[in-house]
């Protein structure tokens, strides 16, 4: 990758650049961008860091997803807490004897 980097920074900074069209100009900027967000241009140890820090927030995300998924948080409302909803919505809620209805956080 740091070859490839190389090379793009490298054409980026010939006089010919201006050569490209808007649209290959534009390709090159995202392409050498996302190199950058990814510590291309660091030394090793901060790329390192970067890519530890990008697998922590992964897996923090994945928990994150997990937890909510894995939610049955429920809230009891009456059904004038729900005023304007479609009346096929409120059927799919259960009901209980006093006609309070139960909102899921996933609906």
């Amino acid at each position: 990758m740091e070859d490839i980097y190389s090379a793009l920074i490298s054409a980026s900074e010939k006089s010919d650049i201006t050569s490209l069209n808007e649209e290959e100009g534009i390709f090159l900027e995202m392409t050498l961008a996302s190199f950058r967000r990814n510590g291309m241009g660091k030394n090793a140890e901060d790329r390192k860091e970067i890519s530890r820090l990008q697998k922590e927030m992964s897996d923090l995300a994945t928990q994150f997803e997990q937890n909510i998924n894995e939610d049955v948080t429920t809230v009891r409302v009456t059904r004038d807490d729900l005023e304007g909803l479609s009346q096929a919505f409120l059927a799919s809620l259960s009901a209980d004897e006093s006609g309070d209805l139960t909102l899921g956080m996933k609906v």
